[in-house]
Formats: structure tokens, C-alpha cells, sequence
């Protein structure tokens, strides 16, 4: 593949194009755009350097593990979408959707029952309701209310609360 490289004092590749932008830019042929850093400009060739180099030229690079990091975020993420005071169970596991997008909270005239804003994605790929809580959906709020379901216990449902009215929830 040929390449277009700038150089320092040192010979180090500071940028290659595949293109020539500049006149400064010398022409060199490389089996891949990535291996640049891999190499130096000297007496009109390129030069492999050593791990010596390599180290006193771009510093050690040390690994970094993040996955408990990464495993930290998500759990907290997925917490988050789980009512208060219950646990994670496969019945109400969340979707990706409501992990990556949740329900926005809007308080109701300062009464301790939030409304949960839905947003399209959450409602037709599944979501996780709580019996007792107040939903808006097209600017409507509605009430999640079951017979013989008490406040607090949750459901998932894969329809829009105006298409369940009488079956799970009421107008409020």
C-alpha cells in the first residue's frame, strides 16, 4: 500500500495520509496504514524500531482491564429500572431498551406518585409497569391498575397503556 508520511527530527512517522497532501510528504510503500508507529524514517528507508524505541519514543503502555468496570456500570444500569425494593428476577428483567433509554420521572403537582413519561422505543419493545404508578403516553396520564393486583408489584407489558384501558390501566 503506498503511504505519504511526515517525519520529526527523530525520524518517528508523526502522520500518514494515502494521499498526498503535502509536498513535505515522502513517499513509502507499508502493508498496513496501522504499522506506522511500528517504524522510523532513516537514511531514506523505513526502519523497524526496537521495544527499546518503542518505549523511550511513545512510553509503556500498560493493559487496562476494565471489565469490572464495565460489569459495575451495567448492574447499576440495570438496577436502576427495578422498583425499589424488589429483586431481579427473569419475570421482570428489563429490556436493553429500558436499561439504555429509562422512563423519565416527572413530578404531578409535588405528590410523592411520579410520572413516568413512556417514550415510543420503551413501549412497543416491552416494558417493565409498576402497579400504582401513573404513566404518560401522548400527553394522557394513565394509572397502573389491576384487580387484585396490589401497589408495587410490576409487570411487563408490549403494549401502550391506551391499549389497555380497563385490563391495566385507567385514566386518570
Amino acid at each position: 500500500m503506498k503511504l505519504y508520511i511526515l517525519i520529526d527530527e527523530k525520524g518517528l512517522i508523526t502522520s500518514s495520509t494515502r494521499e498526498r497532501i503535502l509536498k513535505e510528504q515522502i513517499e513509502v510503500e507499508m502493508t498496513d496504514e496501522s504499522e506506522t508507529l511500528n517504524y522510523k524514517y532513516i537514511g531514506g528507508e523505513l526502519v523497524e524500531l526496537t521495544p527499546e524505541e518503542k518505549e523511550e519514543y511513545y512510553g509503556k503502555v500498560e493493559p487496562i482491564d476494565k471489565s469490572e468496570e464495565i460489569k459495575n456500570v451495567l448492574n447499576s444500569m440495570i438496577m436502576a429500572v427495578i422498583p425499589e425494593g424488589e429483586t431481579l428476577t427473569k419475570e421482570n428483567a428489563p429490556t436493553l431498551v429500558d436499561i439504555i433509554n429509562p422512563a423519565k420521572q416527572e413530578e404531578k403537582c409535588g405528590q410523592a406518585n411520579p410520572i413516568v413519561i413512556l417514550d415510543n422505543d420503551i413501549a412497543h419493545n416491552g416494558y417493565l409497569y409498576t402497579y400504582g404508578k401513573y404513566y404518560k403516553w401522548n400527553n394522557v396520564v394513565y394509572q397502573c391498575k389491576r384487580t387484585g393486583e396490589a401497589d408495587g408489584g410490576t409487570i411487563k407489558l408490549y403494549y401502550t397503556p391506551d391499549q389497555l384501558i380497563g385490563h391495566y390501566f385507567v385514566g386518570v
